[in-house]
């Protein structure tokens, strides 16, 4: 059976509607990570985005916490927001979602670090510069084995230009297993970093 156009066009229109206008995920670990994480994103369309989380035990449980974007960074044209999120519980696996004016991201989920004295796994290394294939395997890495962050010692990239962190910050949708599990980064400057690059892309 053939659609009509103008019902096709409808259907199309409700789906793009739908479809996230966020990008380029990050979690961040800066401080008290059994406690708070920083949600990092970057917007390609739509207005006053939050994140809603929660403690979900169900996909599609809804989440009652929202924060909204506490600081917004232009650098390389590449928009970033950023949403600190405290007052969590630690050892604890949180659900969130970014929801904006007209979009919604896919649903994602952390775990927080424990609170006390624990066994605990994480990864650690540098220097990606612009070797993609392998940035990649090692992202895919860590998707698979999930530790609790990743520690990224600097020359994430070759040059601070716009294509190379753009490059960076896809790749970096690696790391986020299918189930949507994501693992916060600790982000350090090497000598390969402009100098405003880590607090622009990792607040």
């Amino acid at each position: 059976m053939q659609v009509p156009y103008t019902a096709a066009l409808t259907l199309a229109l409700c789906a793009t509607s739908v479809l996230a206008k966020t990008d380029k995920y990050r979690l961040i670990w800066n401080s008290a990570p059994a406690s708070s994480i920083t949600v990092a994103w970057c917007q390609k369309d739509g207005d006053n985005a939050r994140v809603h989380y929660g403690k979900a035990n169900k996909e599609n449980q809804e989440l009652p916490n929202s924060h909204g974007v506490d600081r917004k960074d232009s650098h390389l044209k590449i928009e970033s927001r950023f949403a600190r999120l405290n007052d969590l519980k630690a050892d604890t696996v949180y659900h969130f979602v970014i929801r904006d004016s007209n979009s919604e991201s896919r649903r994602f989920s952390f775990r927080t670090a424990p609170g006390g004295a624990a066994s605990f796994s994480f990864a650690a290394g540098g220097d990606s510069r612009n070797h993609r294939d392998a940035r990649q395997r090692a992202n895919r890495v860590v998707a698979k084995l999930r530790p609790l962050f990743v520690c990224f010692g600097g020359d994430m990239i070759s040059k601070p230009t716009h294509d190379h962190w753009a490059a960076w910050l896809d790749d970096w949708q690696l790391t986020t297993g299918k189930d949507g599990r994501m693992v916060p980064i600790i982000a350090a400057r090497g000598n390969h970093e402009g100098k405003s690059d880590i607090h622009s892309f990792f607040d």
